[in-house]
């Protein structure tokens, strides 16, 4: 006689084990709640992995490229409202040099003798990588701070880093033409009294020997972002940007008017 199936909880009690006589949904139930302990944890990490995949996929194809790079080097840095309103400003004479449909100018903000010991070292940090790539070669600089950097070690003269500027007055006696100050220009004027250090003036930056087509590229934009600002030629893609905004259409037009841009 063969021997009777014994309850695994009490093997020895003798009692015969009786199996479950459960329902359809109750066998769906229980088989997905064994497969789950057993593979949840994976299908989990899975699902985080391609998430992330998916999010870094959009942020980088969402994300606006610039068209250009300007930075400003001051002792403090710029606030909130100055930097809003200098690439507003900016943008007007910009174009839309990558072809994605928008006009971004993005100001990088440099306090290289911050109150706060973290954002000064972050700044130094990040103005040491910025002159070590091609991309950004408009600057503005307030007088103190490109002391510093010209007094580095070693030291190097103004020459050397930054391409001197057609057709303006030395900002310094002793020096070529490599600055153009903002304050008392056009530009100057346009950007109101928002309390930008007195002494700040763009800089256009040298062009490396060795620099490949995107730098040369990066270069010339540059250089025609600066003429039109300097010469108060704002662009029709650039003003196109703005309105866009109701904020500051009304200022636009009373700066530029909407059908005097340069297309």
């Amino acid at each position: 006689m063969p021997r009777p199936i014994q309850d695994p909880q009490t093997p020895d009690d003798g009692q015969e084990f009786q199996p479950e006589n459960l329902s359809r949904g109750k066998q769906v139930a229980r088989w997905f709640h064994d497969y789950w302990y057993f593979y949840g944890p994976k299908i989990i990490g899975v699902v985080v992995v391609l998430a992330i995949v998916i999010s870094l996929v959009v942020y980088f194809v969402t994300q606006e490229k610039p068209d250009y790079y300007v930075s400003f080097v001051t002792a403090k840095g710029l606030t909130g409202d100055q930097l809003t309103t200098l690439q507003s400003a900016m943008t007007a004479y910009a174009d839309d040099i990558n072809g994605d449909g928008k006009v971004v100018v993005q100001i990088d903000d440099y306090a290289l003798e911050s109150e706060n010991p973290s954002l000064q070292q972050a700044s130094v940090a990040r103005f040491s990588a910025t002159h070590m790539m091609v991309e950004s070669f408009l600057f503005a600089y307030e007088d103190s701070q490109l002391t510093k950097v010209l007094e580095s070690d070693p030291p190097e003269p103004v020459s050397t880093v930054f391409d001197e500027i057609d057709g303006i007055t030395p900002y310094n006696p002793q020096e070529g033409s490599y600055r153009w100050q903002i304050k008392g220009s056009e530009f100057g004027n346009l950007l109101g009294d928002i309390g930008l250090p007195d002494d700040l003036c763009f800089m256009i930056r040298k062009l490396p020997e060795d620099t490949k087509e995107h730098g040369q590229e990066m270069y010339r934009t540059s250089m025609e972002l600066f003429e039109r600002v300097r010469s108060n030629t704002p662009t029709e893609a650039g003003i196109n940007q703005l309105a866009q905004n109701p904020e500051v259409r009304e200022r636009l037009e009373s700066m530029f008017g909407l059908n005097g841009a340069e297309s």
